[in-house]
């Protein structure tokens, strides 16, 4: 049995999410209604818990849609003499105009009355196909039977909501509640009648007129037409679509406008081309042309993205002008592993002073990423609090609560532990003395900006200190420390089990078994932690 929408298993645990429908996006401050845990292991539990929330929401959408509609609705004004004038004369025009196109515009019948059938009394009769002047006379005469028989009964239902069609138009409503506004009714109904057996007529050669389509009133107070929103550019639609997103995914669309700019495509979006698009992509890979076939449809993606949100959420756009146009990623290049001469490089040669990284997150970054397995982002923004012991057990609990933190994915967050040889140089007790000097954050002396996250400044940092370290390979970079170790993990002899490593390192489980997998315990994690022994780390002093 499927799921159901938007529930998912982190860490074991299962979560819930619940958009907001398109038409209310307006109400919410991001694209989320519902958006937790649902403090469960259970999936029966998890699923009528997921269940009774959805109920809850739709029952919620319901009453925000009635709001809005009342909110939103034409004011009611009095029915004048003008608007019963109107409203009959509309009354008595539309019957004529149509019979008139119907019966002098070859095909007309197929395509205006697509399927009907007839449902005077008998045997329904075949469907209305082709130019038949009788078969469309037997229609009229239905239409004329089904209009005298509602005045004669009395119902005005079928009159009414006609006349609200045509009040839409002029932006207002009556209130069919009141007696002479029902007695208006009757007499629009009477105008109807005549007009059906004027069209019925006409079939037996009487020259009927169609009469001039009535103008409409100006009536005092009327709800103005609401003005099609133009000229957005992709900015405006950045400034929609980034609520709610994450510090770092905002940034890569940022600057893949930036690009965009660059290339002179500054149009609104619904100035848009094809062609646009094309020429972005060749600029792409013009001024990107050293960077893989993956960072360069990355850009192209996310202005995609933008496209693709102003169609489906805000429908600002009726079509993605650039849907299909896309950019080869190509197969992508394996990370080179760092062998022990290079880690004993690495690890051992003297440090530098530098305004962006100082000297112990200098030392500490490379060591950890080596006998963790973490990634580069999740180390520059660990908190003290997130070193944590359990079951006397030091651990790193990589999670993405707080401001500017983030996970790659729900497999992120998760328990690693701390490597005996770590705490042996210190580590705990560095974490220890950035509490007790009011840090949040285990290495705040890497530079941080509101445009540029730690991890990129750290980025930059390595690749030039393993340049000057004469080391440096394209491909054998910080996140090749994290392949290393995973490579050394799948070496254990006896083999410590997939499942576990995935766990560890925090990839998306590759079968139903991993994805499974409960949290592992603190001894379990430390077991597959101390089984990395690399000489140029225990060599350290």
């Amino acid at each position: 049995m499927p799921l159901p929408t938007g529930l998912s298993q982190r860490n074991g645990v299962w979560q819930l999410r619940i958009g907001v429908p398109a038409d209310l996006h307006h109400l919410y401050p991001g694209v989320d209604a519902y958006r937790g845990s649902l403090r469960t292991r259970d999936r029966s539990e998890a699923v009528t818990k997921a269940h009774a929330l959805h109920a809850q929401y739709r029952l919620a959408f319901d009453q925000q849609r009635a709001a809005e509609a009342v909110r939103r609705a034409p004011p009611v004004v009095p029915l004048t003499p003008e608007l019963e004038t109107y409203l009959t004369a509309e009354a008595q025009w539309l019957p004529l105009v149509f019979d008139d196109v119907v019966r002098f515009t070859p095909g007309a019948v197929e395509a205006l009355t697509p399927g009907t059938r007839f449902l005077s009394a008998g045997s329904p009769g075949p469907l209305l196909t082709g130019d038949d002047p009788v078969k469309w006379d037997r229609l009229q005469q239905h239409a004329l039977d089904e209009a005298k028989t509602d005045l004669a009964l009395g119902r005005l239902g079928r009159i009414q909501r006609a006349a609200d069609l045509a009040l839409q138009g002029l932006g207002v409503r009556i209130d069919w509640t009141d007696a002479k506004a029902r007695l208006a009714l009757a007499r629009i109904g009477r105008a109807k009648v005549r007009a059906y057996r004027q069209a019925l007529e006409r079939g037996q050669g009487e020259p009927h007129d169609t009469p001039a389509q009535p103008a409409p009133p100006v009536v005092a107070g009327a709800l103005a037409p609401e003005e099609p929103a133009k000229g957005r550019t992709l900015a405006d639609v950045l400034q929609a679509w980034q609520e709610g997103k994450k510090p770092d995914a905002i940034n890569k669309t940022k600057r893949a406008l930036a690009l965009l700019k660059a290339a002179g495509i500054t149009s609104p979006i619904q100035a848009l081309t094809r062609q646009d698009g094309l020429a972005f992509r060749d600029h792409i890979n013009t001024t990107m042309a050293g960077t893989s076939g993956k960072t360069r449809s990355d850009v192209l993606a996310s202005v995609q993205a933008l496209l693709n949100f102003a169609v489906k959420e805000k429908a600002w756009l009726d079509a993605n002008p650039w849907a299909g146009t896309a950019i080869a990623k190509g197969r992508a290049q394996k990370r080179e592993p760092w062998d022990r001469e290079t880690l004993t490089k690495l690890l051992h040669s003297p440090f530098v002073e530098d305004r962006r990284v100082d000297l112990v997150a200098q030392y500490w970054l490379p060591l950890l990423a080596l006998m963790t397995g973490a990634r580069q982002a999740e180390l520059c923004q660990l908190r003290v609090d997130d070193v944590i012991q359990r079951d006397g057990v030091w651990l790193l609990d990589i999670n993405e609560n707080g401001e500017d933190k983030s996970v790659k994915s729900a497999a992120g967050e998760r328990w690693v532990a701390i490597h005996s040889k770590l705490i042996e140089l210190g580590f705990i007790k560095h974490v220890e003395a950035m509490r007790t000097a009011g840090e949040s954050l285990v290495f705040p002396g890497i530079l941080t900006a509101k445009s540029r996250s730690a991890s990129l400044y750290f980025s930059d940092w390595f690749r030039e200190r393993c340049q000057a370290l004469g080391i440096y390979q394209r491909y054998r970079d910080f996140h090749a420390l994290r392949t290393t170790v995973g490579t050394a993990l799948r070496a254990v002899d006896p083999p410590l089990g997939e499942a576990l490593i995935t766990a560890v390192m925090g990839h998306e489980a590759g079968n139903v078994g991993a994805a499974n997998y409960h949290r592992p315990a603190p001894k379990t994690l430390q077991r597959v932690i101390e089984a990395l022994d690399f000489p140029a780390v225990l060599a350290l002093q």
